[in-house]
């Protein structure tokens, strides 16, 4: 074998370890990428996990955390997403509704008249503008009092119409479930709280009445 073949050959398995390295930590970087969007389910911009992975997932740093890593690590990672989501949480991936438990993506598809169903619900909340964190029927991209129809012949686990102006409507299709939030429990809670406080209260003033 001559010099120059044995060089090109040096070349050639020194270029295939290279692709094979990052092809290595494309993979890794994907896991790791899967992993943390599963920890915030919300629908901001899939840019946002980018970004906080590239800052903090470099090199051999993604290597060993995605073999372990140690605890500070995985904190200092997870607190890092947290910190750009949070600063840049109106940078949403699409637009959306939430009815129902489901969350809705908006879609460009107009719905015509003849096609729209009874009202089923409305936007009641908005998100937190800086965590992005939503409950209840809430959107991030109509006012509060906007109208969900249901779509004559479509099931509304399937889709539902969103009025976004005067006889006019858009489809908004649904994607996945809505994330637990603590105010959703809640406000299904304590009109139950309330109402049980209130007979309570009458049942012991019937008892007083009743004694006196």
């Amino acid at each position: 074998m001559s010099k120059d073949q044995k060089e090109r050959l040096k070349e050639l398995l020194d270029k295939q370890k290279q692709q094979r390295m990052e092809e290595e930590e494309k993979r890794a970087y994907a896991l790791v990428l899967e992993e943390v969007t599963s920890l915030f389910p919300n629908p901001i911009a899939y840019q946002e996990v980018e970004i906080a992975m590239f800052l903090w997932l470099k090199g051999d740093r993604l290597k060993s955390w995605i073999v372990g890593g140690d605890t500070d690590e995985k904190s200092s990672i997870v607190f890092a997403f947290a910190f750009t989501s949070s600063v840049r949480a109106l940078d949403w991936a699409y637009p959306f509704v939430v009815w129902n438990g489901n969350v809705y993506e908006g879609k460009e598809e107009k719905v015509v008249e003849r096609q729209i169903g009874e009202v089923i619900g409305e936007v009641k909340t908005r998100p937190n503008d800086m965590t992005g964190d939503y409950y209840g029927d809430a959107s991030n991209a109509y006012p509060k009092g906007t109208k969900y129809f249901a779509i004559n012949e479509v099931a509304t686990e399937t889709a539902i119409a969103v009025e976004i102006g005067e006889n006019q409507w858009r489809k908004a299709v649904n994607v996945h479930k809505a994330p637990f939030h603590w105010m959703v429990v809640c406000t299904k809670i304590l009109p139950i709280v309330m109402l049980i406080s209130i007979v309570i209260i009458i049942v012991l003033r019937l008892k007083k009445r009743k004694n006196g």
